[in-house]
C-alpha cells in the first residue's frame, strides 16, 4: 500500500468547516510540517548504506529483526484484521500491546507492524518487544507494506532503500540510482521515494526516475524518467495506479501495467487497490469516498454509514476494508474503526470511540498524521 490516503484525508478535512480543521490536524502530511532536524539523522543505521548496486540482506542487531512473535496475534496479523494505534498502544482485532514508545507512522504487514518513532527510528513488532530495523527522516516519514514486507527510505549522504521481510527478519538495502544530496521527504528536491510494494517488486523513485526493484533477484528496471514523488499511487497484482500531469492541466488518474499505457479512471482522486486489483478506493469528487470496480469502472454501493467524516484506509481482503468514521465535535469526540464490504456497501463498527488526535490516535497508512 502506498499510504497516499494521508493526502486524501487532508484534502477532505480542508473542505470541512470549523472545528473540523482543528481535529483533522491528524491529516497534515508529515512532509509539510517544519520540525527541528535531529542530529541523529546522520548516524545510526544510516551508516549501513551499501555500495551502489549491491543488495545486502541484513540481520539487525544480532536479532532476527521481527520483534517478539506473539502467537495470540499471529492470526490477527495474517487475516488481516483492522489495526490502529493510540500513543504506544497498538490494537489489532481487539488484541492490544504496548510497543513502549509513541507510534508516529506505521504500516501493518502479514506478520506484525512496522513503525517509526519521533526520532525517525524504524521498529518492527509482533507484540510488546519491538526491535530497531532502520531509520527514516522524522520530518516526513513514509512507510509502505504488502504481505510480509515493509519498505522505507533511509537518510544519509546518499539515500538508501530498505525492505524488511517480517516473516524472516531480513532487511535488504540498496541505493539503486540514488546520488548524494537527494531529498528523503516527498516534498523535497529530487526525492528518493518508495511508492509501493507488490509481492517482491518494490516501486521506487531514484535519481533516474521511477524504477521497479525485485528484492528477490536484486535486479531493477526503469519505468519512467519523468516520475515525481506522486506519480505512482499504488500497485497490486501487476496493475499500477498512477498520475499523469501535462501542461498545467488537472492530473489524470490512470490504471495500467506500465506508466505509458492504461485507462483514465475518471476519478477525482485515486487511492489504494484491493489485493487482487479488482477494487480501488477513490473519490468520484472532492469529499466523497467510494469504491470503484476497476474492471467495469462502475462505482460500488455507497457505504452504509452515518458520519460527518468517513474514509476507508486499508484493504483486509479482496472485498473488505477498514475505515475510520468521525462525528462532530471532532476535537473531543473519539473516532470509530469500521469494517466494510466493498461489493455491498455494508459496514459494521469494529472498535467504538478508540481515541482522538490528542490521545495519539493513528492508523496504518505509513505517514505521521499528528502535529
Amino acid at each position: 500500500m502506498t499510504g497516499q490516503l494521508t493526502e486524501l484525508m487532508r484534502d477532505r478535512a480542508d473542505a470541512l468547516d470549523a472545528p473540523a480543521f482543528d481535529f483533522y490536524g491528524l491529516v497534515r502530511e508529515g512532509d509539510r510540517r517544519v520540525r527541528r532536524r535531529r542530529a541523529a539523522l546522520a548516524g545510526g543505521l544510516g551508516a549501513l548504506a551499501v555500495a551502489a548496486g549491491l543488495v545486502a540482506p541484513l540481520v539487525v542487531d544480532g536479532t532476527d529483526g521481527r520483534g517478539a512473535l506473539d502467537p495470540d496475534l499471529a492470526t490477527a496479523f495474517g487475516a488481516p484484521s483492522p489495526a490502529y494505534a493510540v500513543g504506544s498502544l497498538v490494537t489489532v482485532d481487539g488484541h492490544r500491546f504496548d510497543v513502549g514508545r509513541p507510534v508516529h507512522a506505521f504500516v501493518q504487514t502479514s506478520a506484525g507492524v512496522v513503525f517509526s518513532d519521533a526520532a525517525g527510528n524504524v521498529w518492527a513488532a509482533a507484540g510488546p518487544d519491538p526491535v530497531v530495523v532502520g531509520r527514516v527522516n522524522p520530518d516526513g516519514p513514509r512507510l509502505v507494506a504488502d504481505g510480509p514486507r515493509a519498505a522505507w527510505v533511509e537518510p544519509g549522504d546518499t539515500p538508501v532503500f530498505a525492505v524488511l521481510n517480517q516473516d524472516t527478519g531480513q532487511v535488504v538495502r540498496d541505493p539503486l540510482g540514488n546520488v548524494p544530496s537527494m531529498a528523503t521527504t516527498s516534498g523535497g528536491v529530487d526525492p528518493a521515494v518508495v511508492y509501493a510494494i507488490d509481492g517482491t517488486s518494490v516501486y521506487v523513485r531514484d535519481h533516474a526516475g521511477a524504477q521497479v526493484w525485485d528484492v528477490a533477484t536484486g535486479k531493477s528496471r526503469p519505468l519512467s524518467a519523468n516520475a515525481d514523488s506522486g506519480t505512482i499511487v499504488d500497485v497490486q497484482a501487476g496493475q499500477i495506479v498512477y498520475v499523469t500531469r501535462r501542461d498545467g492541466s488537472p492530473p489524470v488518474q490512470r490504471l495500467g501495467t506500465t506508466l505509458d499505457n492504461g485507462v483514465d479512471l475518471g476519478v477525482w482522486k485515486a487511492e489504494d487497490l484491493s489485493p487482487s486489483g479488482h477494487y480501488l478506493m477513490a473519490e468520484p469528487r472532492a469529499d466523497v469516498f467510494r469504491v470503484l470496480d476497476t474492471q467495469t469502472t462502475h462505482w460500488m454501493p455507497t457505504p452504509e454509514v452515518d458520519y460527518d467524516f468517513f474514509l476507508g484506509y486499508a484493504w483486509l481482503d479482496r472485498d473488505h476494508y477498514a475505515a475510520v468514521g468521525a462525528s462532530r465535535p471532532y476535537a473531543s469526540r473519539p473516532v470509530d474503526i469500521l469494517t466494510c464490504t466493498a461489493s455491498t456497501g455494508a459496514c459494521a463498527v469494529t472498535a467504538e470511540g478508540v481515541g482522538t488526535l490528542a490521545d495519539g490516535f493513528t492508523i496504518p497508512i505509513g505517514r505521521d498524521i499528528g502535529d
